[in-house]
C-alpha cells in the first residue's frame, strides 16, 4: 500500500471515529450543553471536536490538515482527562456529604437516604474512591440466592397448604417437622421476627381460599393445640426444633 492510500485511509478512519463521537455528544447533548455554562472544561471538550472534525473533512482536499485535524483530537483528549479529574473530585466531595449524613445509609453497593437536602437519594457506591465494588458483586450474589431459596422455601409451604385443603380428614395428617423447618428456615434467612409469618400469610391470601377450604387449614392447626383468634388470616407457622431447618427441606 502506498503513501497516498495510507494517509486517505487514516483520513476515512478519523471521519468515522469522529461520527460515532458525535452521535455519543449528541445523545448527551443536553448534558453537554448545561456543563458549558458551568465549566471552561467542556468548552475545550466542544471546541476540541469541532476542531478535529472540521479539519478532518478538509483534509480530503489538502493532507495538512490533517494535523490540524489531529490538535482536535489532542483538545479533546485533555479536555476529557480534565472532566474525569473534575467528576472524581465532585464524587469525593459527594461521597464524604453522605457519609456525614446521618440519614444515609451506607453498605457494600452505595447510598440509600431518607432525607438528603431534602428528599429521598438514592446512589451506587463507585463514587467514594476507597469502596471496592467487588464486595458490591458478592452481596447481590448473595441476596440473588437468599431470595431464590425464600422462593423455594414458600413453595413448600403453599404445597403443604394443598395437601391440607385437599384431604378429606386434616386432622389426620402431620406436617409438623416439615412446618417447624419452614418456620426455622424463614428465620434463617429473614432474622428473628414476625417476617417468615407475614411472608406465608402472603401465600395463603394469593390462594383466594375459600371459607371451607380456609377452615380446614384451621382444622389442621387445632388438632396439633393451635388455635387462633377469629380475624385477620393466619398462617400459624409453628416454632420448635432448631435442628429442623433448611436442610431438612431441601433448601441450602
Amino acid at each position: 500500500m502506498n503513501k497516498e492510500k495510507i494517509i486517505k485511509a487514516i483520513k476515512i478512519i478519523n471521519i468515522i471515529l469522529l461520527a460515532g463521537l458525535g452521535f455519543i455528544l449528541f445523545l448527551e447533548s443536553g448534558y453537554v450543553l448545561l456543563s458549558i455554562f458551568e465549566s471552561i472544561v467542556f468548552i475545550i471538550i466542544l471546541t476540541g471536536y469541532l476542531t478535529a472534525l472540521i479539519f478532518g473533512l478538509l483534509s480530503f482536499k489538502k493532507n495538512y490538515f490533517l494535523l490540524l485535524s489531529l490538535f482536535g483530537w489532542i483538545l479533546f483528549g485533555l479536555g476529557s482527562t480534565m472532566d474525569a479529574k473534575q467528576a472524581k473530585e465532585k464524587n469525593n466531595e459527594l461521597c464524604l456529604e453522605l457519609r456525614a449524613e446521618p440519614s444515609c445509609l451506607e453498605d457494600e453497593c452505595g447510598f440509600e437516604c431518607s432525607n438528603f437536602y431534602g428528599s429521598g437519594f438514592i446512589t451506587g457506591g463507585s463514587i467514594c474512591a476507597d469502596k471496592d465494588m467487588s464486595l458490591c458483586e458478592n452481596k447481590r450474589k448473595l441476596d440473588s440466592k437468599k431470595e431464590n431459596d425464600i422462593k423455594n422455601i414458600l413453595k413448600v409451604y403453599s404445597d403443604i397448604v394443598d395437601k391440607i385443603i385437599a384431604s378429606p380428614s386434616p386432622a389426620n395428617e402431620n406436617f409438623e417437622n416439615q412446618l417447624v423447618a419452614i418456620y426455622n428456615c424463614l428465620e434463617e434467612k429473614l432474622g428473628p421476627g414476625a417476617t417468615g409469618e407475614l411472608k406465608a400469610i402472603q401465600i395463603l391470601k394469593q390462594k383466594n381460599l375459600t371459607t371451607q377450604q380456609l377452615n380446614k387449614y384451621y382444622l389442621y392447626h387445632s388438632s396439633k393445640g393451635r388455635t387462633f383468634a377469629p380475624g385477620p388470616i393466619t398462617a400459624g407457622l409453628p416454632g420448635g426444633d432448631k435442628n429442623l431447618s433448611c436442610e431438612y427441606i431441601n433448601i441450602k
